[in-house]
């Protein structure tokens, strides 16, 4: 298992959603890699510290509770990292977690945190999705591959999918459920290389509004790029879909990855 496999399992680890044979191998991976073992300690201490916010049933913490407790995290993180090495750049990443936890102080822990929720329940979905059909792109082949579910797009949504885009070829489609959506999911490849289509009706999914301010246009068509843990996502909407493209190959680029058009 390579870094990025096990940087992309990290959530699922941490959550206790992954399976027994990913857990040991990211945790054989983790034992012998010192920099993916810094980013899972803090990914771990974040989740834990936002956790423990939303349990919390009471109102809105005081800013000196908070702070108070933001110091005896940090505390904790680097007495821990003292276990592990003498000298360790991962004080580097207790100052990100402070740095973070300044920021949830200036601005509110409520409402970051309400943010930090959303963007894991609008965006981590498909990044998982795509990361399954990378991992398993056979489950996708078909001898015809995604005829019939282009033609079902055609005919309800009067969306039309191409069979190759750009040095991609489709593999596959199926349709999935993600966030309460029936969406096509269509995987092209390209030598190993692996993207993601995902195309729902624009009735039923929104582009999440928090990706405005990373607009661009071209050919006439609104992108909405967004790229985190290791997956780039851009949504754009023609007509009556929304079409989400998605992929951790960096040198793809996926504004100009266009896999359909609407049809007349």
């Amino acid at each position: 298992m390579n870094c990025q496999e096990a940087l992309s399992l990290l959530y699922d680890i941490i959550d206790k959603e992954a399976s027994e044979i990913d857990t040991r191998q990211v945790q054989e991976h983790l034992s012998r890699c010192r920099d993916c073992f810094d980013k899972y300690e803090l990914e771990q201490s974040i989740q834990g510290f936002i956790q423990a916010k939303l349990e919390n049933d009471q109102p809105a913490l005081k800013l000196d509770g908070l702070r108070a407790k933001i110091a005896g995290k940090l505390d904790a993180i680097d007495g821990e990292a003292r276990v592990h090495r003498r000298r360790s750049p991962f004080r580097i990443a207790s100052f990100s977690l402070a740095a973070a936890a300044l920021l949830v102080v200036m601005i509110g822990a409520a409402s970051l945190i309400s943010d930090f929720v959303r963007h894991n329940e609008r965006l981590i979905p498909l990044e998982r999705a795509h990361w399954s059909a990378r991992e398993n792109p056979q489950a996708f082949s078909a001898d015809n591959p995604g005829s019939a579910l282009i033609a079902r797009y055609h005919d309800n949504l009067r969306y039309e999918l191409h069979h190759q885009v750009n040095d991609f070829t489709l593999v596959g489609a199926m349709t999935e459920e993600i966030m309460g959506v029936e969406m096509g999911h269509f995987v092209y490849s390209n030598n190993g290389s692996v993207v993601s289509v995902f195309v729902a009706p624009a009735d039923r999914f929104d582009i999440p509004g928090d990706l405005k301010d990373n607009e661009v246009v071209r050919n006439n068509l609104h992108f909405f790029d967004h790229n985190c843990r290791g997956c780039r996502l851009v949504f754009h909407q023609q007509g009556s879909v929304v079409i989400i493209t998605a992929t951790n190959d960096t040198s793809v680029e996926l504004l100009e990855f266009i896999p359909g058009h609407m049809a007349i």
